[in-house]
């Protein structure tokens, strides 16, 4: 992709990632018409050279950082249920973005989320394959280590009820509830 073309579409999707109301965007539907958006720029992602994603994670914002963390949760929930390995490692892919900001908070944030798609992508059989797949859009040796070092932790410690979460067996299919929080009837 060229420079012109890759900067026209990348600042469409940051101005959607940093506009768009997390809190809205953690209860919409299960799919919704933003996973696909997000998930279509997880694709620009990982067909843009390195320079170009560094320019991409550069540009986040708080607001965009909870969007991709929160797109990563609902992608594990959903690569279950329609068993898809794209949408897992789309989910990893939007971690890798936020491992890869130069303001990350706190990067325990990350592993709480990264828990999910872990236990996810146990499911359907698939986690070495699909972490080391996802490590080679990694920006910086900080992201890749955080990743493929979760795949040599202890297996107590890559349990989801450790990181605060819980499944559930919804009609629709898996759910993941952090803490007490209350479950979106979207996800029902």
């Amino acid at each position: 992709m060229n420079d012109d073309d890759f900067l026209s579409a990348a600042e469409q999707a940051i101005e959607f990632l940093q506009h768009t109301s997390n809190k809205e965007y953690w209860i919409g539907k299960l799919p919704s018409p933003a996973d696909e958006r997000i998930s279509n720029i997880c694709t620009l992602y990982m067909k843009s050279t390195p320079i170009q994603r560094q320019v991409m994670y550069s540009c986040l914002n708080q607001e965009a950082s909870f969007n991709l963390g929160t797109f990563a949760v609902r992608m594990a929930m959903l690569g279950v249920r329609q068993r898809s390995k794209t949408k897992l490692l789309h989910g990893l892919i939007a971690l890798i973005m936020v491992l890869d900001w130069p303001r990350l908070p706190d990067v325990r944030e990350i592993l709480i989320t990264l828990s999910t798609v872990y236990c996810s992508a146990t499911k359907l059989g698939c986690t070495d394959s699909l972490f080391e797949l996802a490590v080679q859009y990694a920006g910086t040796s900080f992201s890749r280590d955080t990743i493929l070092d979760y795949l040599d932790r202890e297996p107590e410690s890559k349990r989801i009820e450790v990181m605060g979460w819980r499944e559930i067996d919804g009609d629709n299919g898996l759910i993941y509830q952090f803490s007490n929080q209350p479950i979106p009837e979207s996800f029902l």
